[in-house]
């Protein structure tokens, strides 16, 4: 079995064709496990042949001890390695919780998971050329071949979730790149990272996080936003969306968009119950669905609530955008490779996948050729 690489794509949708799946935190900060310890890391695994290659996926957070939630099309081996299902010999997920993830292998608190599951009604093609909010049901369920100790996230409460607003104070956290994309490089990626950002815009199924300063972009789809509620106890964290995709083609100008995990909650619940019944899963306990919060009273309210409207910030034009152009030379809208050019590492991953791999690449269409590492999204 040759040895594991790591191919460093922020992954997150594919590159181009299905959009700009959104995931990295840029305007954050390095952070331990003491700042929402929920959150997680998804690193992919393909096996092709005899060889077996590793990568950076997407990040996740628990809701229960042995249940990852993340973005449905980090499940999907197209959006991570540009291969479908049918082109692979294997594919499997681990999380991880290290701050740091290793050039090599696999981190040392790796969990592989037993089995995993996208919504239903998501559609990875329906990614492509979104705009704005829409209705996408780009969450999905990991379920873990262990259990890991830390508490997990609780998700909003449907008695609670009247209470988002545009404007609300959120906290984010991701894996992904931390500037923006004309900056890239591999060693920006694949580090825990925290930003406090706000709720820029809210829909019936999505919600925009952020516009400028932190907010989210390539290398943290699946990745959790949090906002705190303030009761009579005092401030408590609650899980409100899971990163899915950019809004536009402004190169995470205008922040990312976040599934309202409120608005899937009846699925998630339902899932890990079934999961419970069919053997998916290995801790359910006497509560086998999503945990239900303790009532905070009638003194509920959310804590840094501000005006987007009165923020300032830099024209989209500012940033790096993407100009749509039918040439089959110019990579489709949502791609970004670091100095355009594969890097050492990614070639040596194309000798190491061998001929499956090259007989698929021969094939591509231009939406493939975002396959390059600081990519997708």
């Amino acid at each position: 079995m040759a040895p594991a690489a790591w191919l460093w794509v922020l992954a997150v949708g594919f590159g181009g064709e299905h959009g700009s799946s959104s995931a990295a935190i840029i305007g954050g900060e390095p952070c331990g496990s003491d700042r929402h310890p929920s959150a997680t890391a998804v690193v992919a695994e393909v096996e092709l042949g005899q060889d077996v290659t590793q990568a950076f996926a997407c990040s996740g957070v628990l809701v229960a001890p042995d249940v990852v939630l993340t973005a449905a099309h980090c499940l999907d081996p197209r959006s991570i390695f540009g291969l479908a299902r049918e082109d692979v010999d294997g594919f499997g997920l681990w999380v991880s919780q290290a701050p740091e993830l290793p050039p090599e292998g696999l981190p040392r608190d790796a969990v592989r998971a037993r089995a995993f599951t996208p919504h239903p009604d998501f559609d990875l093609g329906e990614l492509e050329g979104v705009q704005g909010l829409v209705a996408l049901h780009d969450v999905g369920l990991v379920f873990l071949a262990d259990v890991v100790e830390v508490e997990p996230a609780l998700v909003i409460a449907p008695e609670e979730a009247p209470l988002l607003r545009e404007g609300a104070g959120t906290e984010i956290v991701g894996w992904g790149q931390r500037e923006r994309p004309s900056l890239a490089s591999a060693a920006l990626v694949g580090k825990r990272a925290c930003a406090s950002s706000f709720v820029q815009a809210l829909g019936a199924s999505e919600m925009q996080v952020g516009r400028c300063g932190a907010r989210k972009c390539w290398g943290d789809s699946g990745g959790p936003t949090f906002v705190s509620l303030v009761g009579p106890g005092g401030e408590v964290a609650r899980l409100i969306g899971v990163s899915s995709h950019t809004i536009g083609d402004g190169y995470c100008a205008r922040g990312g968009v976040d599934t309202r995990v409120d608005v899937e909650r009846a699925w998630i619940d339902a899932t890990m119950r079934a999961a419970c019944l069919d053997g998916r899963r290995i801790h359910c306990g006497p509560a086998p669905g999503l945990a239900t919060p303790d009532p905070l009273g009638e003194a509920l309210a959310l804590d840094g609530v501000a005006d987007p409207e009165g923020l300032t910030c830099p024209a989209v034009e500012d940033a790096v955008v993407v100009v749509h152009d039918p040439s089959p030379t110019t990579p489709p809208a949502g791609c970004h490779a670091v100095g355009g050019e594969p890097s050492g590492l990614l070639l040596g991953l194309l000798g190491a996948v061998g001929a499956v791999r090259e007989r698929r690449m021969r094939r591509r269409t231009s939406r493939d050729r975002c396959a390059r590492p600081i990519m997708f999204s």
